[in-house]
């Protein structure tokens, strides 16, 4: 008895082919992503369109324009850099500065995208490669967040926690972890003669406090402490 032979199929993917395009698939992938675009308006208002908007059109245009300068085939049709666009959007503060968005597209777009060969090609997702990024680069930017409608009703929660107040901390800010009794927003005050000390105004937020010399900062000088 002679062994089996076997023939395995190591064609490029897809395996599994279907007669849907590339555009479909996007489309779909969009109006998965409306909830969440539904969602995000609720909780953050009218703002959170702002980036969503800017980030798309930034996508769209630079795989426009590479591919027009690269003389290759126009490939917008096939709505991926609209998915990549909402992607990176969503992964953005409400709030961020206008040109946050446009970095982030451009470098989502031609450096990963289609320095690589185009959809399908890069290794890594451009998206997130764009907002890994606008953190490295940009990062009290990018870890300045609103805080979700939810939280500031009356029947939310109290408080809320996250890792931003070390973001703070770092820049030589006091702010608040308290939603009921917010700190100021304000660079803490140098240390004086008479105060050595510089305080939020509610005890359940996080600040900055420190035994300092006149003339130096209390951020600068000392860990930061309960108040």
């Amino acid at each position: 008895m002679t062994p089996k032979e076997y023939t395995f199929d190591a064609a490029y993917q897809p395996q599994v082919r279907a007669k849907r395009g590339t555009r479909e698939i996007m489309l779909d992938v969009i109006i998965a992503l409306l909830p969440a675009l539904c969602v995000g308006v609720w909780q953050f208002g009218a703002q959170a369109l702002i980036p969503l908007a800017v980030s798309i059109v930034s996508c769209v245009f630079f795989e426009w324009a590479y591919r027009k300068l690269m003389k290759k085939p126009d490939s917008i049709g096939d709505l991926s850099a609209v998915v990549t666009g909402i992607l990176l959007a969503y992964t953005l503060p409400a709030n961020c500065k206008w040109w946050l968005p446009i970095i982030g597209a451009f470098f989502a777009i031609v450096v990963v995208k289609q320095l690589y060969g185009g959809i399908g090609k890069n290794f890594l997702n451009p998206a997130l490669a764009g907002r890994a990024f606008l953190l490295a680069s940009y990062a009290l930017f990018m870890t300045t967040w609103v805080v979700p409608g939810s939280l500031t009703s009356v029947i939310g929660a109290d408080a809320t926690t996250m890792a931003t107040p070390l973001s703070y901390m770092k820049a030589r800010r006091c702010r608040s972890t308290s939603l009921i009794s917010p700190c100021s927003s304000a660079p803490c005050p140098a240390a004086s003669a008479k105060s050595a000390r510089s305080r939020c105004s509610s005890a359940a937020c996080t600040c900055c406090a420190a035994r300092s010399s006149p003339g130096t900062s209390p951020c600068r000088s000392s860990a930061p402490s309960r108040c």
